[in-house]
Parts: structure tokens; C-alpha cells; sequence
């Protein structure tokens, strides 16, 4: 990155200023301003921590898939704590929306419930439909089941 002398011989000065009062610095050419100065925290909240926010919305799971995974670890797996811990977990702060169950997902499966899904799998394609979504699966069967919703992808038919 290239700093301009004046800028380079007082960018300490520049710093503490920054920190005092808290304000972004214009930096200007020709009366235009052609660049920002903001503190790192400023950038964070403002840019980082949003652009985080956003991404996290791009994939959801309903909170059940957290017990889910846990309870087939611990069917399949000598190490399930373990790997837990060290894995799943990892995956599960790395921005997923974990989605609580509500009134508007617990009636919405209801009705998929009644079009042949069972209790889990319908919860799933509430979410979906809630967040205006879709729910990838590898279940042909449950995928079948409701097709005409257009809610879901079956993963063993498509190329994402």
C-alpha cells in the first residue's frame, strides 16, 4: 500500500485522532474526496460484522438438527463427543441460522405432516417455506412427497 509523505510522517497523529474523536477522516485530491480513514472497530461493525449477518442467512436449520446430529453420533460413532466438539460444532458457529421452533413452523409442518412427511422432515420444509427457502435433501421419498410445493431439491437429482 503507498502513503503519501504527509500522510506517512503524521499517521500517528492521524491514528490518535482517529481514536479521539471517532469521526472517519476525508482524505482529499483536487477538492474531491477521494478516500476514508475509520477505525478498525468502525469497519468491523459497519462492514464485517453486516456482511457476516447477510451470509448467515443463506443457510438455516431448525434447531432440532443440532439433536439430530448428536443422536446419530452417538448411534454410529465410539468418539460422538469428540467429534462433536471438535467438528460439528465448528460447522455450527460458522454462521448457520439456527432456527428456533415457532408457532408459524410448528403449523406449517402440520401441514406437510399430513401430505406424508414425518415430524422431523416436515419441520425442515416449514423452515424452507418460512424463510422463503428451499430444502436440500437426499430423500427422494420425503422430496416426492411434496413436489408440487416446489419447497425442495433433491440432491441426488441435481447439479447445485
Amino acid at each position: 500500500m503507498w502513503v503519501c509523505p504527509s500522510i506517512r510522517n503524521q499517521f500517528g497523529k492521524v491514528l490518535e485522532l482517529l481514536d479521539k474523536d471517532k469521526d472517519p477522516i476525508l482524505i482529499t485530491k483536487s477538492k474531491k474526496v477521494r478516500a476514508v480513514l475509520i477505525r478498525y472497530e468502525d469497519f468491523k461493525t459497519r462492514f464485517l460484522d453486516k456482511q457476516a449477518e447477510e451470509e448467515q442467512e443463506l443457510f438455516a436449520i431448525p434447531e432440532l438438527f443440532t439433536y439430530e446430529i448428536l443422536s446419530v453420533l452417538y448411534r454410529l460413532q465410539p468418539e460422538a463427543q469428540e467429534i462433536y466438539s471438535k467438528d460439528i460444532n465448528r460447522i455450527l458457529h460458522s454462521g448457520i441460522l439456527r432456527y428456533p421452533m415457532t408457532e408459524n413452523i410448528y403449523t406449517k409442518a402440520d401441514r406437510f405432516i399430513k401430505k406424508g412427511l414425518i415430524g422431523y422432515d416436515a419441520v425442515y420444509i416449514a423452515l424452507a417455506e418460512e424463510l422463503d427457502g428451499l430444502w436440500l435433501t437426499f430423500d427422494a421419498k420425503a422430496h416426492n412427497k411434496i413436489v408440487s410445493e416446489n419447497l425442495s431439491i433433491n440432491l441426488f437429482e441435481t447439479n447445485i
